[in-house]
């Protein structure tokens, strides 16, 4: 694509050449020189093809700024580079996403809250010439926070049982429930994997508080006073 020529001397009919851009189209030329004062003319101009240079995979990958849903992939900028493609996925999944980058970091929205994800970039130096992909690195995004147990309820309340309820809350893995006698001092500590729970045992005519907390959570949740062994007309509800 040049308009002026390099002119290098040989003293025998081969000449290395150095310095010379990967990936390129050169034109060349040979003139005979017989003396100083007699030279033949320029032969006909040839072509060569340089090689491609190897698009080297990026290295240093990294993840920062990570919250429950977002996080910023880093790497090592390639020389060479034109763009980057970045995979990630969850660590349980089998598939990829691919999205492109055009600089040395990406932002990525959209994940899952307390989860672990796979990434794996992969530099593309032209249409024709890319890396393998690097080898992946993995990040795990932040936990969301728990929620308390809210609208605490009893129901079929009889002389020695009684079922607890409350809304159940999004990313509950499980619920601790505490229940007591109103004059006790401590509590009695049950589990439950659902937004209810039964109990059994009660003592008949006696007031109960209950309670249900999220297992994630450090504060307990509304205490609520509930009559075993007669009709409960409105909750009253205080907070421990």
């Amino acid at each position: 694509s040049a308009s002026s020529w390099t002119t290098v001397t040989a003293s025998t009919n081969s000449k290395a050449l150095t310095g010379l851009v990967a990936g390129s189209t050169y034109n060349y030329q040979i003139q005979t020189v017989c003396s100083a004062s007699a030279s033949s003319a320029y032969s006909t101009a040839s072509t060569f093809n340089t090689a491609s240079a190897s698009c080297a995979g990026p290295t240093g990958l990294t993840a920062s700024a990570i919250t429950t849903t977002t996080a910023t992939l880093g790497w090592t900028a390639v020389t060479g580079a034109a763009s980057y493609n970045v995979q990630y996925k969850l660590s349980s999944a089998s598939s990829w996403t691919t999205v492109t980058a055009s600089t040395n970091s990406k932002a990525l929205t959209g994940l899952v809250a307390g989860s672990t994800y796979n990434y794996q970039i992969q530099t593309v130096c032209s249409s024709s010439s890319s890396s393998s992909y690097s080898t992946a690195a993995s990040f795990t995004t932040t936990a969301a926070a728990c929620a308390v147990s809210t609208g605490l309820a009893a129901g079929s309340i009889t002389s020695t049982t009684a079922t607890l309820s409350w809304t159940a809350v999004s990313g509950a893995a499980s619920y601790n429930v505490q229940y007591k006698l109103s004059s006790a001092s401590s509590w009695t500590t049950v589990t439950s994997s659902t937004n209810s729970k039964a109990l059994t045992g009660l003592v008949a005519s006696s007031v109960l508080l209950h309670l249900v907390q999220h297992i994630q959570q450090h504060l307990p949740s509304q205490l609520q006073l509930l009559h075993v062994g007669q009709t409960l007309m409105s909750p009253i509800i205080a907070y421990r």
